[in-house]
């Protein structure tokens, strides 16, 4: 038998009572719910059984959902919870009739499968009067073979329910519990039918962006009328504080009553990042609209942020080796020549039943009670070195292994231990291995692997290893982490904390069938520290023109770059990509071809320190300082800080200007 839901879709006329149209709401009016918000232009009221009320959300469950137009919000009423007929209203406030020439109510209703019979009613109040439904009831069905959480657009024409003889009506949607699934309503309009009118029903953004990525907009251009509109027919215009370039948005053709989802890709770089966040609002363009109220969008803000890695810092620019280049330094944002700390272990160089230690690894029986059966090369009651044989895995990474064979109805308590771990970098690590279980049914063989921030007790691990990363059954069953039919299987955990000082596989079966003795056997233990966030490479940007053209990303080993000198004011800064985008800018620094405005130049003052490596400049808190070179242009300028204000500087002749002194300086 076809499941579906019935939602039942009412108008009604009302008895007629005078009211004020001048204080009435024209149409269109409009409300995507965005950021789990009801607009000024609905209310909301409990109607029977004070349970529960329409209210808005970001997300539900029962049909799980997500709003429709991904602007953070839908509406939503508990039918799943409520007792049968319960219902509440979502209302209108008056809208004057004489604005509603061929009126439409149109909403998305979410989806849910089986016959569970909530409703949706659909209401009209007349001129002030009591809410009633239709005279004539009208039924839409959802069901079928749509999968939980479709959305589907739900369409009411009002035309003939307000009837000539009205001078203001309210339209509510009236949920009703039927004790089945809940119900979830998007997008929600009440307009006219008018061809050439477009309406910007919704727009979505991201709440924030990484610098060096695109900030995806989505807007969804409803055509309200009866003809198709070209895409060559109309465009969208933004309003916006974002000071970069927003690419023209691709426009598509709407057929008659149907919608357009558009977007845009606007690049995000760290010239504008620095200004932290923008808005942005949409607005449709086209010739002949009869209708514009409805052409502009909600107002969208989009954070703007950088990655949280490290980025490059002392930017400076250095000696030019002719006067057509200029050589442009920096202190690496992070080290790409680490080597990154890594440990594995296959146990082949060991003997036949040894139980280590193994290159440090350290092996732990806590149960003491060995198995009779060595069938499976394993006997004995703790981890030992073994080979391939008679239901021993063959598959493992080599020859030598390490296996275990509890005793019947014992509590299995062996630990395998890492050596100290040298996590030096403050990364995170991660451990994989191999591991098989006796292919038998009727047992569940248990392992954790957990971690210990301080030194362990061999007479009881348990005390320091206190943080569990993974816990797993080992099975016939279905459904289980690791099969146990006899044959290895790699097991890979991530995200262990650069704290962890030692990482131990915990082995704790235990049957209670006397006639079956679990086996476990375990092979090429991996833990390395893992970089997930590798330096790329780098960016320099000229804050006026952009991104300068380097050919690509800069390498990530390098910390210096030459480039053609321009002859005009420039001011540059650098910034480390990563996957995730890109990092904090570094310092400014300018250039500038012209002279120098040094009003006099002297041999150096006393507060300037010639060192090896640059310049300190001494107990001129607060001045301005300038380094140029000898043609003039600008190396570096910037605020003293402090008592000894150090700038880093390469080999050559600078004039240096603190405050209104000017004094030529030489490093060699």
């Amino acid at each position: 038998m076809e499941r579906y839901i019935t939602w039942k879709l009412v108008l009604s006329l009302a008895i007629l009572l005078p009211t004020q149209a001048l204080a009435a709401d024209k149409l269109p009016i409009s409300d995507s719910f965005a950021n789990a918000t009801i607009s000024e232009y609905f209310t909301t009221d409990k109607v029977q059984g004070n349970v529960f009320n329409w209210k808005a959300v970001s997300e539900a469950n029962y049909p799980s959902s997500t709003p429709y137009d991904n602007d953070g919000g839908m509406l939503y009423f508990n039918s799943y919870d409520s007792p049968v007929g319960t219902s509440a209203r979502l209302m209108s406030r008056e809208i004057d009739a004489s604005s509603a020439s061929n009126p439409v109510l149109e909403f998305f209703l979410c989806h849910a499968l089986g016959d569970y019979k909530d409703q949706v009613v659909v209401e009209i109040s007349k001129n002030g009067g009591e809410w009633a439904d239709a005279e004539t009831g009208t039924y839409h069905y959802v069901g079928g073979s749509a999968p939980d959480g479709t959305w589907e657009r739900v369409r009411v024409y009002l035309k003939d329910a307000i009837g000539s003889d009205c001078t203001t009506f309210r339209v509510a949607l009236k949920a009703v519990s039927n004790r089945g699934r809940n119900i979830i309503i998007d997008a929600l309009r009440i307009y006219n039918v008018a061809d050439n009118d477009l309406d910007l029903v919704s727009i979505s953004a991201p709440k924030s962006v990484v610098s060096g990525n695109d900030c995806v907009i989505t807007m969804e251009v409803a055509n309200n009328g009866n003809t198709e509109v070209k895409a060559s027919d109309y465009s969208i215009d933004f309003t916006s504080t974002f000071t970069g370039t927003i690419p023209n948005v691709t426009t598509a053709d709407i057929p008659a009553m149907e919608n357009a989802k558009l977007e845009v890709r606007i690049p995000v770089t760290a010239i504008e990042a620095v200004k932290e966040s923008f808005t942005l609002q949409a607005k449709t363009v086209c010739i002949s609209d009869p209708e514009e109220s409805n052409n502009t969008s909600r107002t969208v803000n989009v954070n703007m942020q950088f990655s949280s890695e490290p980025g490059a810092t002392n930017f400076i620019r250095g000696w030019d080796a002719d006067d057509n280049h200029l050589m442009l330094n920096w202190d690496a944002a992070k080290d790409t020549k680490e080597d990154l700390f890594s440990i594995n272990e296959s146990f082949e160089g060991f003997n036949m039943a040894s139980t280590g230690p193994f290159n440090g690894f350290v092996v732990i029986d806590r149960d003491k009670s060995a198995s009779e059966a060595a069938i499976y090369s394993a006997s004995g009651s703790i981890l030992n070195v073994t080979t391939p044989s008679a239901g021993t895995p063959a598959d493992g990474d080599g020859y030598k292994m390490l296996g275990v064979t509890c005793g019947a109805t014992v509590q299995q308590d062996d630990w395998l231990i890492s050596p100290v771990l040298a996590c030096a970098h403050n990364l995170e690590m991660s451990i994989s291995f191999l591991i098989a279980f006796k292919a038998q049914s009727g047992i569940d063989n248990k392992v954790e692997v957990l971690y210990a921030t301080e030194d362990y007790n061999s007479a009881d691990p348990a005390a320091a290893f206190t943080k569990n990363v993974k816990s797993f059954i080992g099975s016939t069953d279905a459904g289980a982490y690791v099969n146990a039919d006899g044959k290895f299987h790699l097991v890979e955990i991530n995200d262990i904390p650069a704290e962890a000082k030692y990482i131990a596989i915990h082995i704790y079966t235990q049957t209670t069938l006397s006639s079956l003795e679990p086996a476990t056997w375990i092979d090429n233990i991996t833990i390395k520290e893992v970089n997930d966030a590798p330096l790329r490479g780098y960016r320099i940007y000229d804050l006026e023109s952009g991104l300068v053209d380097t050919g690509g990303l800069i390498s990530s080993t390098a910390t210096s770059y030459t480039m053609p000198f321009i002859d005009a004011v420039c001011r540059y800064e650098i910034v480390a990509v990563y996957d995730d985008g890109e990092a904090t800018p570094s310092n400014v620094i300018s250039v500038d071809p012209g002279p120098s405005a040094v009003e006099s130049v002297e041999t150096p003052a006393s507060n300037i320190i010639v060192c090896l490596d640059g310049i300190t400049i001494a107990n001129c808190e607060g001045q301005p300082i300038a380094v140029c070179d000898i043609a003039g242009r600008c190396i570096t300028s910037a605020t003293v800080t402090c008592s000894a204000h150090f700038i880093p500087l390469t080999a050559g002749t600078y004039v240096v200007k603190v405050g209104t002194n000017a004094s030529i300086i030489s490093l060699r």
